[in-house]
């Protein structure tokens, strides 16, 4: 198709014929690649991605690379500053440099002076003049056979034979997790570097530019033009002057086109580009803090300018656009269906929430944002002990950004009506909060029920003991109406009993709050939830001191507990009554009625139903741990818990069990194997923020089997142990803390998020390197050139036709084989140890 270059024009003019780099090309490899097979195999190829993404960058350093496979070079004509369609082909005689030699109409001149050209014409910012590209294109295409179209746009041109690669954002770690080579973090470094020498991103400083990145949604404009701004502020400034709008990035760029000098300009561009209708959608999408799918976008983006049956064809025209990116994470696109996952950056949120607040819709948006998430948040409670839970559960988590912004939007509404219906979802969600391990959030939102509610009273607001008071007020003198005061008493509620699972005593104080409260508004369900929270606060220990009196009391809190909530219809909480019942039987040392609880609660259930199966398999555990010659029996049910609580992702419910089986192992003398059990249980319950419910038998036990792992192993080792139990996935965890032996993950846990690369990989090069490469399998060598290439893990099950969870078992075997612990190390190992790996793979950045 495309004759091979001729000694016409040499191979440095060939390249000199389009614009030079003006700084270092960061990332990308797997998007050049792409486009030059794009570009091997077609005539027509338009990269689209949205304003800033880097699309004239990527098209020209694809040109440049292969610009020696066209006897005539490569051209560029840029047209971002052409507003006139129909000077298109006085644009293309000009970047041609045929202007003044030619006389002949501009159109015609090109045409046949393209038809003896083997060229690739590469057309810049096609946005604005798609039609006319479009047609100039298919009539080049048409009458010559050596001219291969490259073209940048935020929207494809629609040509026959067109080829499209669509440009996302760079991707951006996770909070905690190593930046992957050739990503955003890696570009802001890069330019931050050249724009202060020396600089350099330290350990401390690292969480910072992940915030700054993630901000700026992976965009390398807004990266860039951050970047720049570390010579006058410092890292974590310029971080929070961002979460609190753009304006730090407002200076211009001197010297590039004025759509790419700021982030702002860059989305008036788009903006200006867009329908009255695709500016309303966009405004009103702007409500969401994540990912939506189309159901989603009609329920919130229906207005009298665009119904809801018309939302869905916006929604294509801006995706197509690029305003819309498809995907569920920075840079990673998701294919089209009727699940797919729809998204705007950061930037292009922001821009699209100040035309809805100028247009006077912020409210009406906000309110059926809200509506969607209460719908959300009421289908998963009657539907709480389904046999699909677990995906349930996982729909609702996946909607967490939406849930913390309907909450947020809600509480700082100024109509009454719309605080109350934050309350009532923030209430609602308990389950949510519990199941997630997501407790300390779920008392934060319990909180801003109360203070919306009005203040509390003396008792609650102080944490004294005394018992509560009698009145409620709202502000100073306000009476608090009866659908507040049952709004705070569910809240009342919901606080102790996420309070009690973390251990804390003021539990007890909420949930007599919540009892005397209940009881005034005649709220049968906010009293039962408090009896159930007072019960298991002093089952668990937390009341004032413990004895008979606190056992009478808990079994009391239980009697009065359970025909409440049967009048109110709380199936599912009443089950859990009877797990907390099995709990308290199990401290107690009642192996019996703490099985004959847990048999109470799953009567009836399906197997798919995963909390309270392993809750009770929790209680089961405890129980039979104290019972001489069951340990077989505590081992399994510990071991059957754990993976209850891996289909549902319960950091709380997978520590209870891990810390059974570290219990175990110790007073089996299996040291080693315990201290890392209780390693991996401690990072879980790091992440609730309690551990045990301050109960202080299960903390006796934990003391123990730590202090006899001490005392063999030392401190040191296990530090190391807590350390290697506290990284691995959790898939990897489940499998090795039910299997029988002693077989513990050899992969040491990362010293900091910016190990010195380079000299591990000089440390274990040569011999070393290749035992390694020869330990590996030829599946894992595959996986582990995807890896280096830049590949996530979801792209490469896509490639490899397989899961997502094979490919991070095989990753996890790749780390225990190589003794490393991150996809930058093997990054590194891929290119510098191994023999024969492909040279001039990507530089991670070095920690200071």
């Amino acid at each position: 198709m495309n004759s091979a270059a001729t000694p016409g024009i040499d191979a440095g003019r060939r390249r000199r014929q389009l614009p030079a780099e003006l700084s270092a090309f960061v990332g990308r490899t797997d998007e050049l690649a792409a486009l030059a097979g794009l570009l091997r195999r077609g005539r027509h190829v338009t990269v689209t991605g949205p304003g800033g993404v880097g699309k004239t960058r990527l098209a020209l350093r694809a040109g440049a690379d292969a610009a020696n496979r066209y006897a005539d070079g490569a051209r560029l004509v840029e047209l971002s500053g052409l507003a006139d369609a129909a000077l298109l082909p006085v644009a293309v005689a000009q970047s041609l440099g045929l202007r003044g030699r030619d006389p002949r109409p501009a159109r015609a001149a090109v045409l046949d002076h393209l038809r003896g050209q083997r060229l690739l014409l590469i057309f810049d910012t096609c946005e604005h003049l798609t039609a006319a590209v479009a047609r100039f294109a298919a009539q080049l295409l048409r009458e010559t056979d050596g001219i291969t179209i490259l073209a940048t746009s935020r929207q494809p041109l629609h040509v026959a034979g067109e080829q499209v690669l669509r440009l996302g954002p760079l991707p951006v770690p996770e909070a905690g997790r190593d930046p992957a080579p050739g990503g955003a973090v890696e570009l802001f470094a890069t330019r931050a570097a050249a724009a202060a020498g020396g600089f350099t991103v330290s350990d401390a400083e690292l969480p910072d530019v992940i915030r700054i990145c993630r901000r700026l949604g992976g965009l390398p404009l807004g990266v860039e033009l951050a970047a720049v701004r570390v010579r006058a502020l410092p890292l974590s400034e310029l971080a929070d002057r961002l979460d609190a709008g753009f304006s730090v990035l407002a200076a211009a760029r001197r010297g590039a086109v004025p759509r790419q000098q700021t982030l702002r300009a860059a989305i008036d561009w788009s903006y200006g580009l867009c329908s009255e209708a695709e500016r309303a959608v966009w405004a009103r999408l702007s409500v969401f803090a994540g990912p939506f799918d189309l159901a989603a976008a009609r329920d919130v983006a229906a207005c009298p300018l665009v119904p809801a049956g018309q939302v869905g064809d916006v929604l294509a025209d801006l995706v197509d656009k690029s305003v819309v990116l498809r995907g569920d994470g920075l840079g990673d696109d998701l294919a089209d269906g009727p699940g797919a996952s729809y998204r705007l950056t950061g930037p292009v949120r922001d821009y699209g929430a100040e035309q809805l607040a100028a247009a006077g819709q912020e409210a009406d948006a906000r309110q059926r944002h809200a509506r969607r998430y209460r719908r959300m948040a009421r289908s998963f409670l009657r539907h709480l002990l389904a046999d699909d839970q677990a995906a349930r559960l996982g729909e609702l988590g996946a909607e967490h950004a939406d849930l913390s912004a309907a909450l947020e939007h809600g509480f700082a509404a100024d109509q009454a009506g719309r605080r109350r219906d934050a309350a009532r979802l923030a209430t609602a969600l308990l389950p949510y909060w519990l199941m997630t391990g997501r407790l300390r959030e779920g008392i934060r939102w319990q909180d801003a029920v109360l203070a919306s509610a009005g203040a509390l009273t003396d008792e609650s607001s102080t944490g004294s003991s005394a018992g509560p008071s009698t009145g409620w007020s709202a502000g100073s003198s306000a009476a608090v109406s009866d659908a507040d005061s049952a709004l705070a008493a569910g809240a009342l509620a919901s606080r102790a009993v996420l309070g009690a699972m973390l251990g804390r005593p003021e539990a007890v104080t909420d949930a007599r709050a919540a009892i005397a409260v209940a009881a005034r508004s005649g709220d049968d369900r906010a009293g039962g939830l408090g009896y159930l929270a007072l019960q298991l606060a002093l089952g668990l220990g937390l009341g004032p001191g413990p004895g008979p009196g606190g056992c009478q009391e808990s079994a009391a809190a239980a009697a009065q507990a359970r025909p409440l909530l049967a009048g109110a219809g709380s199936d599912a909480a009443r089950r859990w009554l009877d797990i907390q019942l099995g709990l308290a039987s199990a401290l107690g040392g009642s192996c019996t009625a703490a099985v004959a609880a847990g048999r109470r609660a799953l009567a009836g259930l399906g197997p798919g139903e995963r909390w309270l199966h392993g809750y009770a398999r929790i209680t089961a555990a405890l129980a039979l741990y104290r019972q001489p010659g069951r340990r077989p029996d505590c081992a399994a049910a510990a071991g059957e818990a754990l993976s209850a609580m891996q289909d549902l992702g319960d950091p709380v419910g997978q520590a209870y069990a891990l810390e059974v089986l570290g219990w175990l192992a110790a007073d089996d003398g299996r040291l080693e194997r315990s201290a890392w059990l209780l390693g991996a249980a401690q990072a879980r319950w790091e992440l609730a923020g309690g551990r045990l419910g301050g109960n202080p038998v299960m903390e006796g036990h934990r003391a123990r089997s730590a202090a006899a792992a001490a005392r063999v192993l030392g401190a040191g080792r296990c530090a190391e142990l807590h350390a290697r139990g506290a990284g691995p996935p959790i898939e990897q965890i489940v499998e090795l803390a039910v299997a029988a032996d002693d077989a513990l993950p050899s992969v040491p846990a990362p010293r900091t998020a910016w190990d010195d690369l380079a000299g591990t990989a000089a440390g274990r090069g040569g011999a070393a390197g290749q035992q390694d490469a020869e330990e590996l399998t030829s599946r894992e060598r595959e996986i582990a050139a995807l890896v280096a290439g830049g590949l996530s893990n979801r792209d490469i099950a896509d490639r490899l036709f397989v899961s997502r969870r094979t490919v991070d078992a095989h990753l996890n075997h790749i780390y225990a084989k190589l003794r490393i612990s991150s996809r930058v190390q093997l990054t590194i190992w891929e290119r510098d140890v191994r023999p024969g790996a492909p040279p001039d793979k990507l530089s991670p950045v070095k920690r200071a």
